[in-house]
C-alpha cells in the first residue's frame, strides 16, 4: 500500500513538472508576441 501512495506522488510531480513547463513556454511566448 505504502508504494502505491509512493507510485501516485511520483507520478503527480511528474504532472506538476509537465505543467510547469508548459507554463514557461506559454509565458515566454506571450513575452515574445508582445514584444
Amino acid at each position: 500500500m505504502a508504494s502505491g501512495k509512493k507510485e501516485d506522488i511520483r507520478v503527480f510531480e511528474e504532472v506538476l513538472e509537465e505543467l510547469s513547463h508548459l507554463l514557461e513556454f506559454d509565458i515566454d511566448k506571450n513575452a515574445f508576441d508582445l514584444y
